[in-house]
């Protein structure tokens, strides 16, 4: 799986390993390309497919994602 788009909302991936339909319900886990190597493990609901390209939104347990916030909103 490659990530090719982030939000504090959702992910975009690639995917060649298997297939999904729409409103299937995942964990996603990756890490972050920031100084930490930080670890998002999120529940996902996937929301489009496209060949291998997948969109998801983020199944919220909580609040705000402080991980995910300190590296995609600026400084």
């Amino acid at each position: 799986m490659i990530v090719t788009d982030l939000s504090l909302t959702g992910v975009g991936f690639e995917c060649k390993d298997r297939d999904f339909e729409m409103d299937s319900v995942f964990v996603i886990r990756f890490f972050l390309d920031d100084e930490e190597s930080s670890k998002v493990e999120k529940q996902i609901s996937i929301e489009s497919v496209r060949g291998h390209k997948v969109g998801a939104v983020f199944v919220e347990t909580k609040g705000f994602d402080k991980t995910l916030g300190k590296y995609i909103l600026p400084k």
